[in-house]
């Protein structure tokens, strides 16, 4: 090998000889893409982790409740166990697998190592974009793109099972656009992943929705003469995808839950239901015109079937602020390709899949992954060994929970949505929580017409009916206000999160709701 490097004419007849000084040189783009990936990844798992916003949700109550029910019962719920109003109605605990996931690492390691795990689930997210960017732009190019969407999605940092669902989400958009490049449907075994998700979480339904967009992007990009194949191939893979999809304790039933709650006429009243607002500059608005501006800059030309399912995403996202993180998700990784060709500057498309080739030659690359092993393992004890408590917030007013006296937990309250999650978690029966689907529109309309009637006629006949004893509200509602002003009720508590009411005078109690409380207790 010495003689070939000191002969040039040997050099040129020995291909080897010829590609070896520049090892080097390939390396280092691997590494670069590598670490930025590495960083991006980490940056959103570390603002998810330490930031005390992501508990200020209701819900996350409810959800912690559900996981802790299943493991004392060791069944999943069939009916209603945490509501008066509703108790030992048909509910059943669609994201059970989700709970019981949340309710084990909360018991394991608290509120810390909740924050944790869902903080790697969230950087998974923006590694699984960033690595599929690096396929078709520079390091620096796919990281910006992963980067974006992770500000886009920061409205959502919820502990919450949507987020567990996003790398879901995110893994199968990419196993699409990949069986698309080698013009074959997915593997079988994709149809595994289709079964967690669809006992994870309800955004379950976009994974079959969009199986079935990419199946007819393949017969749209075919000739004729191999639609037959390709008919055989897509609908082999989701026919098996169905088949998990129903293999949930909803059953069938489950694969309408979705469209059930999308068409519900209250959803407009609750705040992840109403439609995005453009009155001032969001984290989603900016997201969504940095990209429109790439887009047009260029000659960006998306192949027809992707962009109708662009354009159906953002009108979603248009009408429900909850779809807002299905289409940044979705459409960064469908745009990538395009972004890809329109701005390339050398090099053949698709590049070399990063994983792959650090896999394959990982002695190459030990220190650095050691490296990065290291960092990643310093956030996790930091974030561990970081005491922490979930903060009072309007959705979980803890403090003014535990003021309660104890004869009152299990006395009917009359509680605002948001609250009732943090009830739930606390073990005091609800007038109503986030599981909106399981109320109903009909119940759901009765309670917004109590808490935005002016003459509070709806709230002396709901009084009637269920017999308040005590009430926990914001401070700035305006029954807690009327309340104020009435004999027969007493401010007991309040804060900046939530004021406690409790009434005064004793109530004749009819037996109905007599048995209520009996039930109750």
């Amino acid at each position: 090998m010495t003689d070939n490097m000191n002969n040039p004419d040997n050099i040129a007849a020995d291909p080897q000889a010829l590609t070896e000084p520049h090892v080097p040189t390939l390396l280092q783009p691997i590494a670069n893409g590598l670490i930025l990936m590495f960083l991006s990844a980490l940056s959103a798992a570390a603002v998810f982790m330490f930031h005390p916003d992501v508990l200020r949700d209701g819900d996350t109550g409810w959800h912690l409740a559900a996981g802790r029910y299943i493991f004392e019962h060791l069944t999943i719920p069939g009916a209603d166990p945490f509501s008066y109003t509703f108790h030992g109605r048909p509910w059943v605990a669609h994201e059970w697998l989700a709970e019981v996931f949340m309710h084990g690492i909360f018991a394991a390691m608290g509120w810390p190592g909740l924050m944790l795990v869902f903080g790697l689930c969230f950087g998974l997210v923006i590694a699984i974009i960033s690595l599929h960017a690096q396929r078709w732009l520079t390091p620096v190019t796919a990281t910006s793109v992963a980067a974006l969407c992770f500000f886009g999605l920061l409205p959502a940092l919820l502990a919450r099972p949507h987020v567990l669902a996003w790398a879901f989400l995110a893994c199968w958009v990419v196993a699409m656009l990949r069986a698309r490049e080698r013009n074959t449907a997915p593997n079988l075994w994709w149809a595994l992943m289709m079964l967690l998700w669809a006992n994870l979480h309800g955004s379950y339904a976009i994974g079959l929705f969009l199986s079935a967009v990419f199946a007819l992007d393949a017969l749209v990009s075919n000739p004729r003469s191999n639609w037959i194949g390709i008919v055989k191939q897509w609908a082999l893979f989701g026919l098996a995808c169905l088949l998990a999809a129903i293999a949930t304790p909803s059953g069938v039933e489950g694969l309408i839950f979705p469209l059930t709650v999308s068409t519900m006429k209250t959803l407009s009243m609750i705040a992840e239901w109403r439609s995005t607002s453009f009155a001032s500059i969001s984290f989603f608005s900016f997201a969504l015109y940095l990209g429109l501006f790439f887009c047009l800059w260029r000659k960006v030309r998306i192949p027809v079937v992707r962009l109708l399912l662009i354009i159906f995403l953002l009108h979603m996202a248009l009408t429900h602020v909850r779809h807002q993180a299905v289409f940044l998700i979705v459409s960064s990784l469908i745009l990538i390709e395009p972004l890809g060709h329109a701005y390339r500057r050398e090099g053949a498309l698709p590049r070399p899949d990063i994983l792959a080739t650090v896999a394959r030659d990982w002695h190459r690359y030990r220190w650095l992954l050691g490296a990065l092993a290291l960092a990643l393992t310093g956030l996790t004890f930091a974030r561990l060994l970081t005491p922490m408590q979930r903060p009072d917030s309007v959705g979980s007013p803890a403090t003014a929970i535990s003021k309660l006296p104890p004869a009152l937990r299990t006395q009917p309250v009359f509680n605002e949505y948001s609250i009732g999650g943090a009830l739930i978690y606390a073990g005091i029966p609800v007038f109503i929580d986030g599981r909106a689907d399981m109320y109903g529109d009909k119940f759901m309309q009765e309670y917004f017409d109590i808490t935005t009637a002016d003459d509070l006629g709806k709230w002396r006949v709901a009084d009637k009916k269920w017999h308040f004893r005590w009430t926990i509200l914001p401070p700035d509602h305006k029954l807690s206000k009327w309340l104020d002003r009435e004999p027969d009720w007493r401010r007991f508590y309040a804060d900046k999160w939530a004021v406690i009411h409790i009434r005064q005078a004793p109530i004749k109690v009819s037996a109905k709701a007599d048995q209520i409380r009996t039930r109750l207790r």
